[in-house]
């Protein structure tokens, strides 16, 4: 064709003027994805906080530079694309290791990552965080537990951290989620896809009442070995982490063990001897672990104050009496199930109102349920 012109020279790949993300994202993608060992990358980024020059320290020059060179090879172009095509949509961006919006507790472990991509919710990481994990197989009182305490961390305007994974993971986020507070789920995948799949519906509320965050690029599937690298951020985001029930071999450990390593407090809900979901934590506990029975457990060792003053706390919903549950509660343990069928709520209904109740002092935990607290004994 007439007029036309061609070339040989593959030039690098460029993003276009009408979108609507910032140079400054695409350059940022442009260093995560390039072919040079992390550690240096990290190394750079120390020595030179902005993006432009730290892309040229590592043989890249910035996008605005005039001309074509060989260390554009250097860049995984087909990752690069799937990770624009995500971040179209305006619920979505990635935060670098030298952006202000990095969290500061996050940028002062000894590996953190290059960038993380976020979908969801803005994260105020100036607030108190504190993440709740444990096995994906628990007890129902255990699950129960997770949510309480997730339910009151919540309450006390702290971020919930947790890895979306069954079981305590899930039961935190929902306990997070059922106070009207913030929870971050943590991933082991890409943003693109949710993993396990039947938590896809879980992690679309997570979105609306905090956000999801993963280190890997879109695309990545499910890999073993990304899990306990996932368990580095978990620990790492927060102040402390709370272990609710773990065996001896649970991926909860690593992240217990990491938040050591990281000088951060790792706590644990100590359990039977006899179960077998007891041996991790209560080996925790063993090894200086802080024991956790109640929230203000966490609060008080963290030092944290309320983030939220009670007016800023969501309200229980209409309907929800706390005097009719009272009602049915027995002088003996009375596990929540029974409750449950006694006043027509749902398990989350009555663990929200059992939360409170115990706070104030209404109600105390026993072993099997919650039981009347006995009124003081006289002179």
């Amino acid at each position: 064709m007439a007029g036309r012109v061609t070339s040989d020279i593959k030039r690098p790949w460029r993003p276009k003027v009408q979108e609507h993300r910032s140079e400054l994202d695409f350059n940022w993608l442009r260093f995560s994805h390039a072919r040079v060992p992390i550690a240096r990358k990290r190394a750079v980024l120390r020595a030179t906080p902005d993006i432009e020059t730290a892309l040229e320290q590592i043989g890249l020059l910035p996008v605005n530079a005039g001309g074509h060179t060989i260390t554009d090879a250097l860049v995984a172009l087909a990752p690069l694309r799937r990770d624009r095509l995500w971040l179209e949509d305006k619920a979505r961006m990635i935060v670098g290791l030298t952006s202000p919006a990095f969290p500061e507790r996050l940028r002062q472990i000894v590996d953190p990552p290059v960038l993380f991509y976020m979908e969801g919710q803005a994260v105020n990481w100036g607030r108190p965080a504190v993440a709740v994990v444990g096995t994906r197989n628990p007890t129902p009182s255990g699950e129960e537990f997770a949510f309480l305490l997730a339910y009151g961390l919540a309450q006390q305007g702290i971020i919930v951290v947790s890895g979306l994974a069954r079981g305590i993971d899930s039961a935190a986020h929902e306990g997070a989620l059922a106070a009207g507070g913030q929870t971050v789920a943590v991933c082991a995948t890409g943003l693109d896809s949710v993993y396990p799949r039947e938590n896809r519906r879980l992690a679309e509320r997570i979105k609306t009442g905090g956000s999801l965050l993963s280190e890997f690029q879109i695309g990545t599937t499910v890999r073993r070995h990304h899990f306990p690298q996932r368990n580095r951020l978990i620990s790492g985001l927060t102040q402390g982490t709370v272990v609710v029930e773990a065996g001896s071999r649970s991926g909860s450990l690593i992240t217990a063990r990491m938040a050591a390593e990281q000088g951060r407090t790792v706590f644990a809900v100590p359990g039977s001897v006899s179960s077998p979901l007891s041996k991790g934590v209560n080996a925790l506990l063993r090894d200086g672990a802080r024991l956790v029975e109640t929230v203000a457990d966490i609060t008080d060792e963290l030092s944290l104050v309320p983030a939220i003053t009670r007016a800023e706390r969501p309200r229980q919903r209409p309907g929800l009496a706390p005097a009719s549950l009272m009602d049915a509660i027995d002088d003996v343990p009375t596990p929540i199930d029974r409750l449950v069928r006694r006043t027509g709520l749902t398990v989350a209904e009555v663990s929200a109102i059992l939360l409170s109740m115990e706070l104030n002092g209404d109600v105390t935990r026993v072993a099997g349920g919650f039981v009347k607290s006995m009124p003081p004994s006289g002179p």
